[in-house]
């Protein structure tokens, strides 16, 4: 994919069903999955598949300089309802792009609930060109903040996910439980489910949400169960001897609240899974 060639659209060979209100919005086998520059995938569904009788004309109208014009919905179910939670393109794009009519998208976010056959699925579909890879490792891994030691470990395992640099996950007994103060704050991942996270105490007072941990991960993701990580852009992490420094990424501005940034530049920020709105997008996605 490049700036030439932004958006690619290609077929999903699943069942993809939308849930909102407790209804089945949309049932679809012949859902898109479509890839733009600087975004997480997203679906398109034909409209046939979607319940007409949940979508209430809204008066907002977008424009995309790759993909056209769009009008966009609320979703309606009984009394409950979701403003600008769908959109539709109504022509073939105005450069050439994949045609994006007749199909409809919602904002993921707004509806209840994404189910890909009977597996539900969180945040954005998976990419199915993201691979994540977790492997057993024998390194030395020792992790500190402000001159604490939080962990050490020498049987970390090692999760690689595409082009993200490794994250290293450590057996909770080799983790300074003492030092670690559980947080109200949850994530999800696509890959991996849902994570919790906690603040460290160092001698600046607790430092908020510099660990996670995925209690309960998805079956691809299980040997993470129970293992903590930490936030390489905030903590000091060494490997073998070797110090890893801070590394850029969307999560050094922002902890697990994570944004699109752009490099160099922590004011540049749009929500990670924000609709595509705007025409002009600064971020980059991963």
């Amino acid at each position: 994919m490049s700036e030439e060639r932004p958006v690619i659209v290609e077929p999903v060979h699943r069942r993809v069903r939308v849930l909102f209100g407790g209804r089945v919005v949309a049932d679809s086998l012949q859902a898109r999955l479509l890839f733009e520059l600087r975004y997480t995938p997203r679906y398109y569904l034909p409209v046939e598949d979607v319940a007409s009788d949940v979508l209430v004309p809204s008066a907002t109208a977008t424009a995309s300089w790759c993909k056209g014009d769009a009008r966009w919905w609320d979703v309606r179910v009984g009394d409950r309802v979701a403003p600008d939670a769908a959109w539709a393109y109504d022509g073939p794009s105005p450069v050439g792009g994949p045609d994006l009519s007749g199909l409809v998208s919602f904002v993921w976010d707004a509806m209840d609930h994404w189910f890909e056959e009977e597996d539900e699925v969180f945040v954005h579909p998976k990419d199915p060109y993201s691979r994540l890879e977790i492997l057993e490792s024998s390194r030395q891994v020792e992790i500190s903040v402000d001159g604490v030691d939080l962990a050490r470990s020498s049987r970390p395992r090692i999760v690689y996910e595409g082009t993200l640099f490794p994250r290293y996950y450590l057996p909770p007994l080799d983790v300074r439980q003492d030092l670690l103060v559980p947080s109200s704050t949850t994530t999800a991942c696509p890959y991996k489910g849902r994570a919790v996270y906690y603040g460290v105490r160092s001698t600046d007072g607790v430092r908020s949400d510099l660990a996670w941990s995925y209690p309960a991960p998805t079956l691809e993701a299980t040997r993470l169960a129970g293992y903590i990580s930490f936030f390489q852009e905030h903590c000091d992490v060494v490997v073998d001897g070797e110090p890893l420094g801070h590394p850029e990424s969307k999560w050094l501005y922002g902890g697990p609240d994570a944004y699109t940034y752009t490099p160099g530049d922590p004011t540049a920020k749009t929500g990670f899974n924000d609709p595509p709105i705007s025409t002009t997008q600064t971020g980059v996605a991963e």
